[in-house]
């Protein structure tokens, strides 16, 4: 990535366009790596955790960038957060155990596209579908399958998705997006 704003810019539109053809490049943000990323999307959906509607969905064995700020957040005093993780699947089928666990009482989903251990996938159209059905927040982190695999971020309408554009996309180490 560049120094200058053309290059920045630049960077931005071709990201954009691997996430599909109607994300406007001003909507992408770069941050130093998405645990950072994942930290500012947990302080700003922090709010969301009342009594009654406080669970963050999570997969079991997640990379820790997806899972510390959601720890971090579910367990402060007084906010009602609990952290929801969902459990391997023995029969591989990640969407179907996460889609079980999305109820009224959930606030957030925060999930990969695929786990980064298995390779199995995760349906997030799907997925996006029943948080809004109940009003849930999607993180999505992008990190082990954006550039690998076609994601239409329209089809999935996340509230955030980050990624650590040093995987599949090319970028320098230390670059996230």
């Amino acid at each position: 990535i560049g120094d200058t704003e053309a290059d920045k810019a630049k960077v931005k539109q071709l990201f954009a366009a691997i996430l599909g053809s109607d994300v406007d490049p001003n909507d992408v943000a770069f941050t130093p790596s998405t645990a950072y990323a994942m930290s500012l999307a947990a302080s700003n959906l922090e709010s969301r955790l009342l009594p009654g509607k406080g669970e963050v969905l999570i997969l079991e064995d997640q990379m820790h960038s997806n899972v510390l700020p959601w720890q971090h957040i579910t367990t402060r005093r007084g906010k009602g957060g609990r952290l929801v993780i969902v459990q391997r699947p023995r029969d591989a089928d990640w969407t179907t155990a996460l889609l079980s666990k999305i109820q009224a009482s959930t606030a957030i989903v925060a999930v990969p596209p695929c786990h980064w251990a298995c390779g199995g996938l995760i349906d997030l159209v799907q997925v996006g579908k029943a948080c809004r059905a109940v009003g849930a927040a999607l993180v999505v982190d992008g990190t082990q399958y954006v550039g690998a695999s076609p994601l239409d971020v329209t089809s999935v309408q996340p509230d955030l998705i980050a990624c650590s554009v040093h995987k599949w996309c090319l970028c320098p180490y230390g670059a996230s997006i």
